[in-house]
């Protein structure tokens, strides 16, 4: 296939000229997690010789302002039906559900993260129920943890009981609270970071395989070589002669100009309800040049990956900025822009252990126009995002990465079933949030400035 870009070339000239890109304000640092609320993510190795020292968490950190706290409330509930069939007969006709039996049951869907633009609430930021038949509830969950980019799942657990479960529909309902911020990204300082000499064990977890960027949903391996030779006719093959920022900015630019975003992305049932995400995975982005949003920023997350750069996922859903409340109907067409996805890439300040995770909103850039704005200056949704208040973020992944089954269309939710999974049956998402907005005198929300 013909590649775009410039390669070594231009990232040289763009070296030269990254000291007058500007930006305000700053990132907020990593810090010291409470066990309680967010379990460390699983370990990663790091370089034996260049371990990260202690993190200082009243460090001060010049790179990522939060601004403009928005509280938000959101609730989503994933129903699963048994499929049905249409029993002919000389009466009439008449639809006959499937009968599940199973002896048990475990369902999970993700915990709210933490990212660039979003704290989940400290007290209460994640709740929900498992209900089977209308009757069975569970409400009690597990979470668990050490999945890529840090992924925390709640699990509801059916337990196994005498004669088994038999039915035809389930549904999981979640809460999550917390607050987003609009962002400004201090570009000028950011720049001047070099490349460390270790990534944190947070920042590595966001390196690990994952669905539709180096492998299939089922766990088998997607041939990435489109995704090398991208990277490397982009980069001169030295992605990491420039700055991690620069190398960042530089590839954002080349993903928005190569790709046509085109079609929703969303899987539907058969009767039009809306299943969840289906992205056709990042190769085949390369490949073809065009696809959904989701498609879009899977393959900015494999590029910067290539590159070297940890980056990571997210999907959240986008609260109308002109309204207090917003529904995303599972019985309508909904917009693509009801769930946005963006990359967030890690920038480590080794010196100061800082880790920050900057968000590139390519497709948001991308519809701004049909050119790529002037790299030598700030963009919008590179870093800086004043819409970030309005949309909270609820997955790092389409899919639990983790061995569990769903229907359809990857819906962010999954369960394993004893001793088997229905084969058949039909799932649809519904979303509903609306602001908790503080008045005058009160709290803001955590993070705020």
């Amino acid at each position: 296939m013909r590649m775009h870009g410039s390669g070594g070339l231009a990232m040289a000239a763009l070296l030269a000229i990254t000291s007058a890109w500007a930006g305000v304000a700053h990132a907020q640092s990593r810090r010291t997690r409470d066990p309680a609320q967010t379990p460390a993510p699983a370990p990663t190795a790091t370089p034996a010789a260049a371990q990260p020292a202690p993190s200082n968490p009243n460090r001060p950190n010049p790179y990522l302002t939060r601004q403009e706290p928005e509280d938000w409330e959101m609730s989503i509930r994933i129903d699963v039906a048994a499929s049905q069939d249409i029993l002919v007969t000389p009466q009439g006709n008449y639809p006959v559900a499937d009968l599940w039996k199973f002896d048990q049951a475990t369902v999970v869907f993700p915990m709210p993260p933490t990212t660039a633009g979003f704290v989940p609430d400290p007290v209460d930021p994640f709740s929900g129920v498992l209900v089977f038949q209308d009757r069975i509830k569970v409400d009690r969950f597990d979470p668990l943890e050490g999945y890529p980019s840090g992924t925390r799942l709640a699990k509801w657990t059916l337990e196994g009981q005498q004669g088994g479960y038999q039915g035809n529909q389930m549904h999981i309902e979640v809460r999550v609270r917390g607050t987003s911020y609009n962002l400004t990204f201090n570009e000028a300082e950011a720049s001047k970071l070099p490349w460390p000499s270790f990534w944190p064990p947070e920042a590595m977890d966001a390196t690990k395989p994952e669905a539709f960027i180096t492998q299939w949903v089922d766990g088998s391996d997607l041939d990435t070589t489109p995704i090398r030779e991208l990277v490397k006719e982009w980069t001169g093959g030295k992605p990491q002669s420039q700055p991690p920022v620069v190398t960042a900015k530089w590839i954002t630019a080349k993903v928005a100009d190569l790709v046509q975003v085109s079609g929703s992305g969303f899987g539907y049932s058969r009767t039009g309800k809306i299943q969840g995400i289906s992205p056709i995975g990042a190769p085949e982005t390369a490949i073809r040049r065009r696809g959904s949003q989701f498609d879009m920023t899977c393959l900015l997350v494999a590029c910067l990956r290539e590159a070297g750069i940890p980056t990571r996922l997210v999907v959240g859903y986008d609260v109308a900025s002109d309204k207090q409340e917003r529904v995303f109907l599972e019985v309508r067409r909904s917009r693509s822009e009801d769930l946005r996805t963006w990359a967030e890439f890690a920038l480590y300040d080794e010196k100061n252990d800082i880790l920050t995770w900057v968000p590139v909103d390519v497709v948001a850039q991308r519809a701004q126009s049909s050119r790529v704005p002037d790299i030598r200056k700030p963009w919008d949704y590179f870093g800086n995002h004043k819409e970030m208040q309005g949309i909270i973020p609820f997955a790092l992944q389409f899919q639990p990465p983790t061995t569990v089954r769903a229907y359809g269309s990857p819906g962010f939710w999954g369960w394993l079933v004893l001793p088997k999974a229905p084969e058949r049956a039909e799932q649809w998402i519904t979303i509903h949030a609306n602001s908790q907005s503080k008045r005058g005198g009160q709290p803001r929300g955590p993070g705020s400035n």
